[in-house]
């Protein structure tokens, strides 16, 4: 017929796509440094402020104690490293009518803001603690140059020197773990022959495990801080495991927690998800940086 259209239009009924109730992960680190530092809380302390105390070693012995030499009195000295908590966080802000029309629910849609800023602080709490690597006076490996398995033995030993004690752990940057794993496949490798490399021929795991060096747990993510064209990875005491020899010290305010607030000029409500850290070195010699190529 003529003039007559045989296309229906009816988009005004359709929605642009179906959305899938299930949410996909978007793609966040693994919190490897948290659980290995020493951990002091300072809620209820009257202080948002912790002190670590390291006693100060004696020097000249011969000279205090010496054969039928009396004695005198010696002053027992102590250092204190103090570490300062700062608060951090994450605001949102909803509207009556999103918390009214999403998909996951009024309850869901708040659950997922908690968990979502919950991430979000411990993001930063990790690349602040990795920031702290940097830090460390002793050093393995070499400016601009990729990782080496040497430099990882160097570490190691490094710890004998400074006198270190305690389970140790590695934390190496992403590309200090795929230079890792190309060495372990060369000729730079050929002392593992026997199989004591099979620790280090795995994918890492979803929790950053990477294998063992030595007998020494690997982690990693992309956190690292940056130093010029380098990137600093780290060999250190596990603080949690071994707290009197840690190296880097977290005064802890709070962990991630929400507060909420209804908005009637709105209306809808404010979420906040708070933290509340501090973190800084409190024995050098207990961790050696490793410092190669970003």
């Amino acid at each position: 017929m003529a003039n007559e259209s045989t296309t229906t239009t009816i988009t005004g009924i359709i929605t642009t796509s179906y959305i899938a109730r299930t949410l996909l992960n978007y793609a966040i680190d693994p919190f490897v440094a948290f659980s290995r530092l020493r951990m002091e809380p300072v809620t209820g302390q009257g202080t948002k402020t912790a002190a670590f105390a390291v006693p100060t070693k004696d020097t000249a012995l011969s000279a205090i104690i010496t054969e039928a030499t009396g004695l005198t009195a010696t002053a027992m000295d102590f250092a204190n490293t103090t570490v300062a908590v700062a608060e951090v966080g994450i605001l949102r802000q909803v509207t009556k009518l999103a918390r009214r029309t999403n998909i996951l629910g009024e309850s869901g849609l708040y659950q997922f803001l908690i968990e979502d800023g919950g991430r979000m602080c411990m993001e930063k709490h990790e690349t602040d603690a990795w920031a702290q690597w940097d830090n460390a006076s002793t050093v393995a490996g070499l400016s601009g140059q990729a990782l080496t398995l040497s430099n990882l033995a160097a570490a190691i030993s490094q710890r004998a020197i400074n006198k270190a004690k305690g389970n140790a752990v590695f934390f190496l940057t992403t590309t200090q773990t795929s230079n890792m794993r190309s060495a372990v496949l060369s000729t730079d490798a050929t002392a593992f022959a026997s199989g004591s490399a099979n620790e280090l021929l795995h994918v890492t795991q979803d929790d950053g495990y990477v294998g063992r060096f030595f007998g020494v747990p690997i982690f990693t993510n992309t956190l690292a801080a940056t130093s010029g064209v380098d990137k600093v990875g780290v060999l250190m005491t596990d603080g949690e495991m071994s707290p009197a020899n840690a190296a880097t010290g977290c005064a802890m305010g709070w962990m991630p927690e929400p507060e909420s607030v209804n908005t009637p000029e709105l209306p809808g409500y404010k979420v906040a998800i708070t933290m509340a850290y501090g973190l800084g070195e409190i024995n050098d010699y207990q961790y050696t940086k490793l410092v190669t190529i970003a």
